[in-house]
C-alpha cells in the first residue's frame, strides 16, 4: 500500500489551537505560519499548556492580511499579521532570540485570556533559533516550536496505540504537522528521508512527549495520565516516551492532502 498524507496541522501561537489546511508551503522553519507567534509573559519568557492549560481555547485564523483571536466567552480581536510593535527579545526554553510584539491591542485581549500578564509577539523575519546542535540531529531552523519545524506521525501508530487504550484518543492529542496513511506502526521512526513531492525532510529524532498529551485538546482539561501511561509500557526511551518523529525541511515546496509520499528507509532506532 502507498503512503499518502492524510492530514495536516498547523498551530499559529504556539500551545493553542490548530487549523486544518489541505494545502500549505514547507519553509526553513517548517510549515507556513505554522508558530511563528507565541504569548510571553512579562520577563519575555514563553507561555504554554503546561503552566496555562486553558490555552487550549484560543483560536486564530487568518483573513487576508489580519489574524483573527478567538476564545469561548471574549469577543473576537483581529489584529495584523505584521506586528505593529517593538522588537524584543524572548525565551523559549533555553534558547533566546527575537521577536516584535503584535500590538497593544493583543496583549490586552491576550492578558484577559490568559489571566496573566501576557504579550503577543511574532518572530522577526530574520531571527535565526537553530534545531539543538547539542543531539547530532544536523543542521536546520525552527520557529517557535519546542524542538524541530516538522512533527510526522500515522494513523497506524495511532491505531496500534488505540488498540491498548481502554478508550481511544484522536491524533490532536500528539500536536503533530503531517499525518500519514499507508504506512506500517511506528514506520516513521525508521525512514532517514520523506520525500512529498517535490519537497525533502530529513528525520530528527523522536518526540519524547509531556503531559499536554494528557489534556483535552480543545479544553486543555486533564483526561489522566493516558496516553503516556500505556506508551511507558512499550515506547519508552531513557528520557520518556515517544510518539512521533520530527523531521527538518531539505527542499522546499508545497504539500497537499492525498499526496504521495516517497519514504527512504534506513533505522533511525528510537534513542
Amino acid at each position: 500500500m502507498s503512503v499518502e498524507v492524510a492530514k495536516l496541522f498547523i498551530y499559529p501561537i504556539k500551545s493553542m489551537r490548530p487549523l486544518y489546511p489541505d494545502r500549505i508551503s514547507v519553509e526553513p522553519r517548517g510549515l507556513q505560519h505554522d508558530r511563528q507567534w507565541m504569548v510571553i509573559d512579562e520577563n519575555g519568557r514563553f507561555r504554554t499548556r503546561r503552566e496555562i492549560p486553558s490555552m487550549a481555547q484560543v483560536g486564530a485564523r487568518f483573513e487576508g492580511d489580519r489574524m483573527i483571536l478567538s476564545k469561548d466567552g471574549m469577543p473576537d480581536l483581529s489584529v495584523p499579521c505584521k506586528p505593529e510593535g517593538e522588537t524584543v527579545k524572548v525565551q523559549i526554553w533555553t534558547a533566546t532570540t527575537t521577536a516584535k510584539i503584535v500590538s497593544t491591542r493583543a496583549n490586552e485581549w491576550m492578558t484577559q485570556a490568559m489571566d496573566a500578564p501576557s504579550r503577543l509577539v511574532r518572530m522577526t523575519t530574520n531571527a535565526r533559533r537553530r534545531v539543538n546542535p547539542k543531539l547530532g540531529t544536523g543542521p536546520g531552523w525552527v520557529g517557535f516550536a519546542d524542538a524541530y519545524p516538522i512533527l510526522v506521525a500515522s494513523e497506524s501508530s495511532l491505531e496500534d496505540l488505540n488498540s491498548r487504550l481502554d478508550s481511544p484518543i484522536t491524533v490532536e492529542r500528539f500536536r503533530p504537522n503531517i499525518v500519514l496513511r499507508g504506512s506500517l506502526p511506528y514506520e516513521e521512526d525508521t525512514w532517514k528521508n520523506l520525500r512529498i513531492g517535490k519537497v525533502m525532510l530529513r528525520a530528527a529524532r523522536p518526540d519524547i512527549r509531556c503531559l499536554v498529551t494528557t489534556q483535552d485538546p480543545m479544553t486543555g482539561e486533564s483526561r489522566g495520565p493516558e496516553p503516556l501511561k500505556t506508551l511507558a509500557t512499550y515506547r519508552r526511551v531513557e528520557n520518556g516516551v515517544i510518539f512521533g518523529m520530527y523531521y527538518v525541511p531539505e527542499k522546499l515546496g508545497m504539500i497537499s492532502i492525498g499526496d504521495q509520499c516517497e519514504p527512504i528507509s534506513e533505522s533511525m532506532g528510537i534513542c
